[in-house]
């Protein structure tokens, strides 16, 4: 654990810093509290400690912002006095405790210990996937909404749909539910929500699937960073069996991220020379963050061994799914606002989503070895 007490002078600062030293990798000392943003970027800590002095309601509104920027880390909030209200703001800043100065070093120590019995709590347990487009119009949001769907129907998952394709995403829209609380207001608010929020607050589709969606409103635009992403996403992973992020086709810092803290990536194409360099653009993209991803070929039709080759050697990557071109009962659906699993569950489309499901989630395999097993015990 890497601590940084910020807003005390040397002298104090040493002082606290060698009454926890038993408990703490590393203990930096920043002196100005102004300086808290580029001090949290610099170092990178697990726990941050600042005084609040004489301008308690200052430093606190700066620290809320660095909370939202780096979620993953724990505030703890240092005061001269318990005044009236101090307890609400400092728990509204996203602190996760309040030390009396007259109590150091002991009670940022109990402090410290509660910080390190979370972190040794139970980690993520769920898989996260990203559904990545080559380029737009590909189909990345149905590809989303149909695996999140058919993940759902396997026995009593707990999925969740994320839409990541920030102010431009419509997958809340397209599948008729309000989008409330948003993907943004997790990002931006999800440290401070508890485990409850987490569960029950995305709302919930008749498949089952909850989901994260997006308003469009280009007015908040506040941007996002990568901390964010991956705070969200394992965040979620504690919560789910299976994250399902849309983070449409652009590249970018949101899109990246997502990628790289996710157990799999799937770029989406259909089979032409514009979506075949898109695709490889995108691979190289992510080799260059040392993280790979597989291919969905959409919208094909009499797709053959010989032609996936070809889409294969092209971009560099394999093709883990394809998906018939059913654009009549597609189109329907999105008219209704609903996933192919409720207007059509026997379509040849539907079935391809479910076989791409279940080869996701190993089912496939599983049933293999069970056959197997089955056989091998009358031999």
């Amino acid at each position: 654990m890497r601590v940084l007490l910020v807003g005390m002078n040397a002298e104090e600062a040493n002082a606290v810093a060698a009454g926890v030293a038993n408990l703490v990798e590393e203990t930096v000392i920043e002196t100005e509290w102004s300086d808290l943003e580029q001090s949290v970027a610099d170092q990178r800590p697990d726990v941050v400690a600042v005084r609040l002095g004489s301008r308690p309601g200052t430093v606190l509104a700066l620290m809320r912002k660095v909370r939202a920027l780096y979620p993953a880390i724990s505030y703890i909030a240092l005061i001269e006095q318990e005044t009236a209200g101090i307890a609400q703001s400092v728990a509204e800043a996203g602190c996760t405790d309040m030390v009396l100065l007259t109590e150091l070093p002991r009670d940022l120590r109990r402090a410290l210990r509660v910080v390190k019995s979370r972190g040794q709590g139970p980690g993520a347990a769920g898989d996260a996937t990203v559904i990545l487009g080559a380029k737009g119009g590909v189909g990345t949001s149905v590809v989303a909404a149909n695996l999140a769907s058919e993940l759902a129907a396997q026995g009593r998952k707990r999925v969740v749909l994320v839409d990541l394709h920030l102010f431009m995403g419509d997958l809340a829209i397209s599948l008729d539910l309000r989008p409330h609380p948003t993907s943004t207001w997790f990002l931006r608010q999800g440290s401070m929500a508890d485990a409850r929020t987490w569960s029950e607050a995305p709302p919930q589709h008749k498949c089952g699937f909850r989901m994260l969606g997006l308003t469009g409103d280009l007015a908040d635009s506040e941007p996002v960073t990568a901390e964010q992403v991956v705070f969200l996403i394992d965040r979620l992973k504690s919560r789910y069996d299976h994250v399902v992020l849309d983070v449409g086709s652009d590249i970018s810092e949101v899109s990246l991220a997502a990628c790289t803290a996710a157990d799999s990536t799937f770029i989406v194409l259909v089979d032409d020379l514009a979506c075949r360099s898109g695709a490889r653009r995108r691979l190289q993209a992510l080799h260059a963050l040392e993280t790979g991803a597989k291919l969905i070929l959409n919208r094909t039709t009499d797709v053959g061994t010989s032609e996936i080759k070809l889409v294969e050697d092209f971009v560099g990557a394999s093709v883990a799914h394809t998906l018939c071109n059913d654009y009549a009962t597609l189109l329907k659906a999105l008219e209704r606002g609903q996933v192919l699993r409720e207007l059509a569950p026997r379509a040849a489309l539907t079935k391809d989503f479910r076989d791409f499901a279940e080869q996701l989630t190993g089912v496939e395999r599983e049933q293999e070895k069970r056959k197997k097993t089955f056989f091998n015990f009358f031999r």
